[in-house]
């Protein structure tokens, strides 16, 4: 970690659809990240990914519990399904959610703490430093351990697709000019 730059705050929010035991309802997220930069060089594609993560998977989609007897009904939606662990209480989610921003951003950059709160949780705002505390078991080949855009529901978009990778891509071109073989 870098001891010469503090901590950068990025606020968020999104809207969703939660389907918890019978209720389904509409709810808004806040979220706040506390970022630390390994190379203030290397922020905007971690900013990027974050962006295109929380707007295209969380935004609009439905957070449900991946035991839930709605889940089968809803798979033939075009909606993006967010399959959670637990019900989406909002300390699990975030502790998720936690884990996935880890995941995407770890080559540019460290985040020290996360908040969330939600209009449904009377904006009782959350602060999580470690996803392992909550108590879930976040091991395993789940999608928040994995760096895509996947929740649980298979997504055929990558990074690639997006140009939100950061592999070098070699594209030599020849261009005249230079010495001329006359002189």
């Amino acid at each position: 970690m870098s001891t010469d730059l503090e901590y950068y705050m990025w606020p968020t929010s999104f809207a969703c659809t939660l389907v918890s035991e019978t209720t389904i309802l509409p709810n808004q997220y806040s979220i706040g990240l506390a970022i630390e930069p390994v190379s203030p060089y290397q922020l905007a594609m971690g900013f990027r990914r974050l962006r295109t993560f929380v707007d295209s998977c969380l935004h609009n989609g439905i957070l449900i519990f991946n035991n839930s007897q709605f889940l089968e009904s809803l798979k033939t939606s075009e909606t993006n399904l967010v399959q959670l662990p637990t019900e989406p209480y909002d300390y699990f989610l975030g502790s998720v959610l936690l884990r996935k921003f880890q995941v995407i951003t770890s080559k540019y950059f460290e985040i020290g703490f996360m908040t969330i709160d939600s209009a449904m949780g009377d904006h009782v705002q959350y602060c999580i430093r470690d996803p392992e505390e909550s108590g879930l078991d976040l091991s395993g080949e789940h999608w928040w351990n994995m760096d895509n855009l996947e929740t649980g529901t298979k997504i055929d978009v990558s990074w690639d697709d997006l140009e939100l990778n950061d592999s070098p891509k070699f594209e030599p071109r020849i261009i005249k000019g230079g010495k001329s073989e006359n002189k």
